[in-house]
């Protein structure tokens, strides 16, 4: 592994596979993956739900970027979610305009005259914006864009002033630093967040690392091509010099911290640690001063919003086993799983081993099954 120098230069193609890229092939095209994740021309994805759960991320783990990140807006009622999106349609749109005249404002000064703030005097883009969203078409055209400017003038102005941070009620950053607080102070969580005397805490850990794969029917004109640039940033990596171990802790925020396993299975937090977990090692020889300890389970820390109790849930090594390398041999061992209807699981191990076949031939038309036999079958038990 070749930590330094991967963090340095990126990789091939600037390219370094993180685990949500790599959960994210099972549920796109290979041509939209590889334009997200190695053409980056799609945008990232941004699920609110997740929003105080990053939050809490940032607070607990690099506070310092708090103001970079996040703008606090006082703001009692947001337009609906549609007309959200047609106010930052319209922001993005006129973002890109501002930046092409601060652009000439560097050689011709009287330009920056004519930077654009008010989000009444595009009228024309409002309506472009309504019409993308399909909103309220049965609408006279005026009445669609005067409501909008009625509506979203004060979200729009918040657009401008947060500047690219993700936008945060005054209420949300109040629930987020007491949550920080109780995971703090709670007996069965402190230790994880708070460094102390023989506990050695890393936050926001990042490891760079190759994964060598081997696939099958490669010309030999590409054998050259056996690595792939792999990354992670750990969340909390806890260091115990007492008992000589060392552990990954990953936060999550639940809608339920009793009822966790549900989010485990719909968002694959044991394939994340799994994938910590593979990374870790590497991290270990890299800093031989560890070379002794012992390297124990990850765990997850869950907190709600409803009872504010910290739980802390740990894994088997069978949960683990399946999480890197599907549950197919496991199965396998146990009974013919052709036989019996039961759904199997890729690991994420597996899945890395598709990209690394597109990324070497370089063919993103279409699944590999599809490529190389013209026909994918389908097994309504497992698909």
């Amino acid at each position: 592994m070749q930590n330094k120098n991967y963090r340095e230069n990126g990789g091939r193609d600037g390219l370094h596979l993180s685990q949500s890229s790599i959960k994210h092939w099972k549920n796109i095209s290979p041509m939209q993956w590889k334009k997200k994740y190695i053409d980056r021309t799609e945008p990232e994805d941004e699920n609110p739900a997740f929003l105080l759960g990053d939050l809490l991320d940032t607070l607990i783990s690099q506070p310092h970027l708090l103001e970079s990140r996040y703008f606090i807006a006082n703001f009692e009622k947001l337009p609906s979610e549609t007309e959200c999106k047609i106010i930052e349609c319209v922001y993005r749109e006129i973002k890109k305009v501002n930046e092409e005249i601060d652009w000439l404002a560097e050689s011709l000064p009287e330009v920056k005259d004519k930077l654009i703030f008010n989000l009444g005097d595009h009228r024309d883009l409002i309506l472009y914006c309504c019409n993308s969203e399909k909103w309220q078409s049965t609408w006279k055209d005026d009445t669609r864009v005067n409501k909008i400017i009625e509506k979203g003038t004060d979200y729009f102005d918040i657009l401008a002033e947060a500047n690219d941070r993700k936008i945060i009620s005054s209420h949300l950053n109040m629930q987020a630093l007491e949550l920080v607080e109780i995971l703090k102070k709670n007996k069965w969580t402190k230790d994880y967040l708070v460094e102390s005397e023989g506990n050695e805490l890393h936050f926001q850990l990042e490891i760079f690392a190759e994964y060598d794969y081997c696939i099958d029917s490669i010309d030999t004109v590409l054998s050259e091509h056996r690595k792939i640039p792999i990354k992670g940033a750990i969340d909390i990596l806890r260091i115990n010099h007492k008992e000589k171990t060392i552990q990954i802790v990953d936060v999550k925020k639940a809608f339920s911290s009793h009822q966790f396993i549900e989010n485990v299975r719909k968002f694959g937090y044991i394939e994340q640690l799994s994938f910590y977990k593979y990374l870790l090692k590497f991290w270990v020889k890299e800093n031989p001063q560890f070379k002794d300890y012992i390297i124990i389970s990850p765990i997850n820390i869950v907190i709600d919003i409803a009872d504010k109790i910290p739980y802390c849930y740990s894994y088997t090594d069978l949960d683990f086993a399946i999480a890197q390398y599907g549950n197919k041999d496991i199965l396998h061992k146990i009974f013919n799983y052709e036989l019996v209807p039961i759904k199997i699981k890729k690991g994420w191990e597996q899945l890395l081993q598709d990209i690394c076949w597109h990324y070497v031939t370089n063919n993103w038309a279409a699944p590999r099954t599809m490529l190389e036999n013209g026909i994918i079958t389908l097994n309504l038990i497992n698909d």
